[in-house]
């Protein structure tokens, strides 16, 4: 009996002795580690692994049990916004803003034919007096209360000639006008007029063009300059630039490719180019409008008229007929058939002019 007893004392003290359990005490493997016993260590078998869910719009590839995360969301794929459906992702539903609203601008006091352009900025509208008055006045959106008037006149010297355009939004926040006034000493001054009528910026330079010879904005390149040149030239020969960020004159070319438009016979004036941020729509002499890229190549076809894009990346084409849709920068049709009409032109920040049977209507889309 003593035999036996002691047999069984020396094989517990040996199974003690190299870490060997009568009896494992097993913990449960994770995703990332094998069971193991708790008394000795002894790992048995392998981790689990994780149990994936795919990654979704927000959040990355996760794991169920554990929370671990790999990889990054996979992101909305969004389908842009239409007049029936706002701008929506195809894989979870999520909506973004509202539907495209067109509708008629109504004038409360305002009467757009006392001006010969009407346009539009965030906040403001302007109203430009007869081709040779040189007068704009400013009114705000809501109230159409008047709130500035900007007169050139009293820039004028005897023998001054002048013109203006202005800036579209795609090298500005804001819709700018820029008036150019040419004395008979060849000195061309510069006013940069903000929407709300205020002078923000004056310069002056000397300039090389004939006698009685206006000076026109025609565009803007780089989403930052815009190209000056001789409106009453027969070939536009740009004369100089204006940087919009700095407000200063460059006479050094700014985009070669710029200038090679305007001695094209098949274009019109560059300020009948509409940009956005992949293409130019581009108005030929017959009035029609080519799809171009940025090295004025045929890209993706023609409208029969067009619109330059507004702030929203929206703007107004017609395929055939009078009926205009509304297009994106992709040039894809968001709303078709919106209006029947003659010419439709753009005229500001959401807003749109539209020639119908000899009347002007001012659609905004929003």
């Amino acid at each position: 009996m003593k035999r036996v007893f002691s047999v069984v004392f020396v094989i517990v003290v040996m199974g003690l002795l190299s870490g060997c359990c009568v009896s494992h005490e097993w913990s449960e493997a994770t995703c990332t580690e094998p069971k193991h016993c708790l008394k000795c260590g002894e790992v048995g078998g392998g981790a689990r692994g994780h149990s994936w869910r795919e990654a979704t719009c927000t959040e990355p590839r996760t794991c169920s049990v554990c929370g671990a995360t790999s990889g990054e969301a996979a992101g909305h794929k969004w389908v842009e916004r239409t007049m029936e459906k706002p701008k929506t992702c195809s894989v979870c539903g999520l909506t973004e803003g509202e539907p495209i609203m067109f509708r008629e601008f109504q004038f409360k006091k305002i009467v757009p034919a006392d001006y010969i352009h009407v346009m539009f900025s965030a906040d403001t509208i302007m109203g430009v007096k007869g081709e040779e008055e040189g007068i704009v006045d400013f009114f705000d959106r809501d109230s159409e209360k008047k709130l500035a008037t900007f007169n050139i006149n009293q820039y004028l010297k005897e023998g001054s000639v002048w013109d203006y355009e202005m800036i579209p939004p795609l090298a500005l926040s804001e819709i700018y006008f820029v008036y150019t006034i040419v004395d008979p000493d060849k000195k061309c001054t510069l006013l940069v007029i903000d929407p709300h009528g205020e002078l923000v910026k004056k310069m002056q330079l000397m300039v090389d063009i004939p006698d009685g010879h206006r000076i026109r904005a025609q565009n803007v390149t780089e989403k930052k300059y815009v190209c000056f040149s001789d409106a009453d030239a027969g070939d536009r020969v740009i004369l100089f630039y204006i940087d919009c960020l700095t407000w200063s004159v460059t006479k050094g070319d700014v985009e070669k490719s710029s200038d090679d438009l305007f001695y094209t016979n098949v274009y019109t004036s560059l300020a009948s180019m509409y940009y956005c941020d992949k293409y130019l729509l581009a108005r030929k002499k017959d009035g029609t409008v080519d799809i171009v890229n940025e090295y004025y190549q045929y890209a993706e076809g023609e409208y029969l008229d067009a619109t330059q894009f507004n702030r929203l990346g929206l703007a107004l084409a017609c395929s055939e007929g009078k009926s205009y849709d509304i297009i994106n920068t992709d040039l894809k049709v968001v709303a078709e058939g919106v209006f029947e009409g003659d010419r439709a032109l753009w005229r500001g920040d959401t807003v749109f002019l539209i020639n119908s049977d000899g009347v002007r209507h001012y659609y905004a889309i929003e």
